[in-house]
């Protein structure tokens, strides 16, 4: 878990940042999926890669809370557009966290937005 001031640093959360103000939904999607991508690929174990999945749903959530309502659409567009990626490690595994496909079935988006919730933030 990370402080709200450590994500804020992350290139996760820079992602964000410059979609809000470009637009540009592919790029976000690519630097927002970046680094679990590149861990699941180097062979990591599933915590690791839960560890940089937090870390990018951290990122989302904190957008969202400094993106004003009228604005969040381009957040729900980013993430359907990150459901529809699938990630397959070089002998075709389909990378999953917790039983779940990454990406696709989002998993642990809900006990981060379940964290930000208790936190108040």
């Amino acid at each position: 878990m990370h402080t709200l001031a450590e994500i804020s640093t992350t290139a996760e959360y820079r992602a964000l940042a410059d979609l809000t103000a470009r637009s540009d939904t592919a790029a976000a999607v690519r630097s927002l999926t970046r680094s679990t991508n590149n861990v699941f690929q180097a062979g990591a174990s599933e915590s690791e890669v839960e560890a940089c999945l937090w870390r990018a749903w951290s990122a989302v959530v904190l957008a969202a809370a400094e993106t004003p309502h009228a604005q969040q659409d381009t957040l729900v567009t980013l993430l359907a557009a990150v459901q529809r990626k699938e990630l397959v490690g070089g002998d075709l595994t389909v990378c999953k966290v917790q039983g779940r496909p990454l990406w696709k079935a989002m998993p642990l988006f809900g006990a981060v937005m379940r964290e930000a919730w208790d936190r108040g933030g």
